[in-house]
């Protein structure tokens, strides 16, 4: 009987050991998750910030142009 134990208490450490390595890696996972979200964040804040820029540029040129503007959308 006490083999029988031993055993099953030599099966639990390792089932515990995996379950505390797999926690580890969860927890990393989630780190990293976390942030690459905060680099999408960025960089999403990035290219509307360039859009905004690009944008107020163009209506800017507009408005000291507005031949050229009415000529070519693109202006």
């Amino acid at each position: 009987m006490e083999n029988v134990d031993s055993l099953v208490l030599e099966h639990l450490r390792h089932i515990r050991s995996k379950v505390d390595q797999i926690s580890d890696d969860v927890n990393d996972l989630k780190s990293r998750m976390s942030n690459f979200e905060s680099s999408v964040i960025s960089e999403r804040r990035d290219i509307l910030n360039a859009e905004g820029v690009d944008s107020h540029l163009r209506a800017s040129s507009r408005s000291k142009h507005p031949s050229a503007a009415a000529k070519n959308p693109d202006f």
